[in-house]
């Protein structure tokens, strides 16, 4: 008898709680537990070229800016949660650069800045030979 109590009560906790869990996950563009992040076209370009960059998993509606050595620009997140592909040059000097993107403070539900960044390595510029006409 203890035993049909106990599958009674968690049966009853479970139609509670249930609709508690529904609701808190549904509907939400921006994932709990799954933060806010920036990809690129190419990871790897030439000096002085042109990437593109985009933020998933933002609450809708909310600025995101990107920054990269060399400039930066910024887009607003869609009804999904995602920026349109924007079009930075990357630095004219090769290296290892931080692409950073960041959804701005007091969009809700968020109160704090958010921030994602890649890393994107710049080649250097083929160089030209000399003397050599075609």
């Amino acid at each position: 008898m203890k035993i049909n109590k106990l599958l009674g009560f968690a049966a009853a906790a479970a139609l509670v709680l249930a609709p508690i869990v529904a609701v808190s996950t549904s509907a939400q563009a921006y994932p709990t537990g799954q933060p806010m992040t920036v990809t690129a076209n190419k990871y790897t370009a030439v000096a002085g070229s042109e990437i593109k960059v985009q933020a998933n998993r933002v609450y809708p509606g909310c600025k995101v800016t990107f920054t990269l050595k060399s400039g930066s620009a910024s887009a607003t997140a869609n009804a999904q949660g995602a920026t349109k592909l924007v079009s930075m040059y990357v630095p004219d000097k090769a290296g290892t650069y931080e692409l950073k993107a960041v959804a701005k403070a007091n969009c809700k539900p968020r109160v704090v800045a958010e921030t994602a960044t890649a890393s994107i390595v710049v080649t250097a510029k083929p160089k030209k030979e000399k003397g050599k006409d075609k």
